[in-house]
């Protein structure tokens, strides 16, 4: 449609996050920040110079496009679409713009785009905790095991991606002990301490109830399995309001995480793994919460798929 408007521009539709895991809004470093180009160029580009600039307005407000400056040797107009889940999202055109009308209609047109995306935002979001939810996992999973397959490089020899359900231990508990009311602030306060303790390119799910998958990406064990252990203890320390959970059950009046995960291998089916994540996560539990447990650790790494007779549906049938 761009073209329609201005036939000699060239738009690319950018996704860009930092790869430290900080807000790329606040990233001045060029080299901190990567870069995914739609439609995929020929070439690799320079990171443009102007970007971090740019990245300002996808904090600022998502949904009103925001004109860019022009560059040296080239007439260059950055919207801004806003994020989703830590990534940053651009279209930027390129080409002369010969009259006031042209920048006009394409404002209007990103308008749209942006309050397109917008309502997807609103679509894949978990409306308490506002992580991604199930039917955004559903799909995202399969797109990062296709992703995978067809792009067997890594930054890192022996980095891959990692799977981890986590479910609140003792949570029906608390719901039973002190109402809905309060076990849905449990969960907002979950979600932050969840989001402030992964990377911005990890992927982070409310699947349902008080469980929540995460997706470590480009790690190896080492570093998945300390990012998880990392959580579990941001969990434990967290200051919930302890006065109302002491008599909940929950140990000290505190809560407590039990995690699961396993190690994705792109060729397997995604029930496998999940099947085989949950089935660490039981374990977890079974040892005493508070916990986590590695599937190849306990199990090895030769099942591929779930005995005769599992469901397909995992989640929101154990007791806390």
């Amino acid at each position: 449609m761009v073209h329609e408007i201005c036939p000699t521009a060239r738009a690319e539709f950018l996704e860009v996050f930092d790869t430290e895991g900080q807000d790329p809004a606040d990233v001045t470093s060029l080299d901190r920040l990567a870069v995914r180009r739609l439609p995929a160029r020929d070439e690799a580009g320079a990171i443009p110079v102007w970007l971090p600039a740019a990245l300002g307005t996808a904090r600022q407000g998502a949904h009103v496009p925001s004109l860019g400056p022009d560059r040296a040797g080239a007439c260059t107009h950055v919207f801004s679409l806003g994020t989703l889940a830590g990534v940053a999202r651009l279209i930027v055109v390129e080409g002369p713009l010969d009259t006031p009308g042209e920048v006009q209609a394409l404002g209007a047109l990103m308008g749209i785009c942006a309050n397109c995306f917008g309502l997807l935002d609103k679509f894949e979001r978990d409306p308490l905790t506002g992580l991604l939810n199930r039917q955004s996992f559903d799909y995202r999973f399969e797109d990062l095991l296709l992703r995978f397959r067809d792009n067997p490089r890594r930054s890192y020899p022996d980095a891959r991606p990692w799977l981890a359900i986590a479910d609140i231990d003792h949570f029906k508990r608390i719901n039973d002990t002190h109402g809905h009311l309060f076990g849905d602030e449990i969960l907002l306060l979950f979600s932050r301490v969840m989001r402030e303790s992964f990377r911005f390119d990890d992927l982070l799910f409310r699947y349902g109830g008080e469980e929540f998958i995460v997706i470590l990406n480009n790690t190896d064990a080492g570093g998945a399995a300390g990012a998880l252990e990392r959580f579990r203890r941001a969990v434990e320390g967290f200051d919930f309001p302890r006065g109302a959970l002491a008599g909940s059950g929950t140990a000290a009046g505190r809560v407590t995480i039990s995690l699961g995960w396993v190690g994705i291998r792109v060729q397997e089916m995604p029930v496998n793994l999940l099947h085989k994540a949950d089935r660490a996560l039981y374990r977890a539990k079974d040892l005493g919460r508070n916990r986590i447990v590695r599937y190849e650790a306990e199990f090895g790494a030769e099942e591929t798929a779930p005995p005769a007779g599992t469901p397909v549906e995992f989640f929101g049938t154990r007791e806390g």
